[in-house]
């Protein structure tokens, strides 16, 4: 069975916590009663996961090479040393 753009849309705004009190209930009646719903529901959760996963794996890529040209750059010199004092002392 395909699962259409609607329901994905509600799955999502349900783990967002966006449906109104009224759409939040049907939807919970909806997994009570549907196995494919909460199927449904389940594959999202872990996409969000993945999705959330990749975030912090691309920020970390980002902080690595800010990290990195600091270091290497020789007008920072400085910068670093201050730096490394302050952990240092503590």
């Amino acid at each position: 069975m395909r699962t259409s753009l609607n329901e994905i849309k509600q799955c999502d705004e349900y783990l967002q916590g966006k449906l109104n009190p009224e759409e939040h209930i049907l939807f919970e009646a909806k997994l009570l009663i549907s196995p494919v719903w909460r199927f449904n529901l389940h594959v999202l959760k872990q996409v969000h996961a993945v999705i959330r996963l990749y975030g912090w794996i691309q920020m970390k890529k980002e902080l690595d090479e800010i990290h990195s040209r600091i270091l290497h750059d020789p007008d920072k010199k400085t910068f670093c040393q201050n730096i490394s004092n302050i952990f240092l002392k503590n």
